[in-house]
């Protein structure tokens, strides 16, 4: 590793506070050519930065002899460079049908979950992630492929709680050459190659035809705008955070988890604050944000700015309410409660009556048929809907 790498790589974490002297890292190691150089990054700097380091590789229980391979080299590698390792095994694609999750998620979820177990356990202070420039480019465009809110465009923070990316500032290319020129090896997980995941369709098509055919540094670009709307976001979240102390009120009624605020201090905001307010009160009544989507956003501004009295049903049994000059989102509890039984006791064959808006009542009933069975005028009725029953978790009757 050049002087100019190391030093570039030292200069990103100091700019974004991501090591400090005496520093204990758990490294999330693969094997592959990103982690594998994220911990010779560390090892050259653990004498002179006082790092206490320890590696942890987790086997997916997916690609049988060839995750094997990469374990072992991970256990060579540590011992090699004089470092504690710890190796997690785990059958993901179980996990991921216990969890109703892709096998993508799961793998995800559970390594994180290792992560901070030894983080935990250890007493450390952070742990490292290899995450470099390309993957910030690659997670920027499926934000804007998705249709995600300007947050979601800035795509993956240098440093996020406990995790900490030092490469974000080196591409693909720098490292591969760092680590040919220093002759170390390391594994090629053949599944990058495919493109049945969206993330290796970007990686291994979209961003080499933009590079081929529009801007040879593409992925460079489109990961530094991301690094920069993560400051415009930094800037928004602190104005957000001032506002939303002036202008909204928790509510104190008994079972109900809600908030208020006055229609004329809402109105005088610029839309964008409004949608980052309406974000922030989602996140605190629902106590989570998956699911919740730019339309449910949008959504509640119209309630919020329309006429009183409309109402708007949001996901985790959220209500969204104007009355005269007040404005609300809440929740009620035996509401919140009764959303955890429908999603873990849903029986086939069984109806069940839902209420929404305007105190209208939906009947809904859940049938498992295979794709086969199902006609293609059927498929298009206006009341039925087909979803995959593999990762619904419904009891048959």
């Amino acid at each position: 590793m050049t002087e100019q790498m190391k030093k570039k790589i030292e200069q990103f974490c100091i700019e974004n506070d991501l090591l400090h002297k005496k520093d204990g890292i758990v490294v999330g190691v693969s094997g592959g050519a990103d982690s594998v150089f994220l911990i010779y990054f560390l090892k050259e700097i653990m004498e002179r930065w006082e790092l206490r380091l320890h590696v942890v590789h987790i086997n997916h229980g997916i690609r049988g002899k060839e995750a094997l391979h990469d374990e072992q080299y991970t256990k060579e590698l540590s011992k090699r460079f004089s470092i504690p390792c710890t190796i997690f095994r785990e059958n993901i694609p179980k996990r991921a049908t216990e969890w109703k999750m892709t096998e993508e998620e799961a793998g995800r979820t559970y390594r994180y979950q290792c992560f901070e177990k030894v983080r935990q356990e250890l007493g450390f202070d952070a742990v490292a992630i290899a995450h470099h420039q390309n993957d910030q480019a690659e997670t920027v465009l499926f934000q804007m492929l998705r249709g995600s809110s300007l947050r979601g465009l800035g795509g993956i923070r240098p440093k996020r709680g406990y995790i900490i990316r030092p490469l974000l500032l080196c591409n693909r290319e720098e490292i591969e050459n760092s680590l040919q020129e220093e002759h170390i090896s390391y594994c090629t997980d053949q599944t990058n190659g495919q493109n049945d995941y969206t993330r290796n369709a970007i990686r291994n098509c979209i961003i080499p035809a933009m590079q081929k055919y529009i801007q040879p540094k593409a992925a460079q670009h489109i990961a530094k705008s991301g690094m920069y709307l993560q400051e415009v976001m930094e800037y928004l979240d602190r104005e957000r955070d001032r506002i939303y102390e002036r202008i909204v009120t928790q509510l104190q009624e008994e079972q109900i988890n809600g908030y208020r605020i006055r229609r004329s201090d809402f109105v005088q905001l610029p839309s964008v604050m409004q949608k980052e307010i309406i974000m922030k009160l989602f996140e605190q009544t629902a106590g989570r944000k998956k699911d919740i989507t730019t339309a449910n956003v949008e959504e509640t501004v119209k309630i919020f700015l329309g006429e009183t009295g409309k109402k708007a049903m949001l996901p985790y049994h959220m209500i969204a309410e104007r009355s005269y000059e007040d404005l609300y989102l809440y929740r009620k509890e035996e509401q919140s409660k009764h959303v955890e039984f429908w999603e873990d006791k849903l029986v086939l064959g069984k109806t069940y009556i839902f209420q929404i808006e305007n105190e209208k009542q939906m009947q809904v009933t859940f049938y498992r048929k295979d794709i086969s069975e199902m006609k293609e005028n059927n498929q298009k009725k206006l009341c039925t809907k087909c979803f995959d029953y593999d990762k619904m978790g419904i009891m048959p009757i």
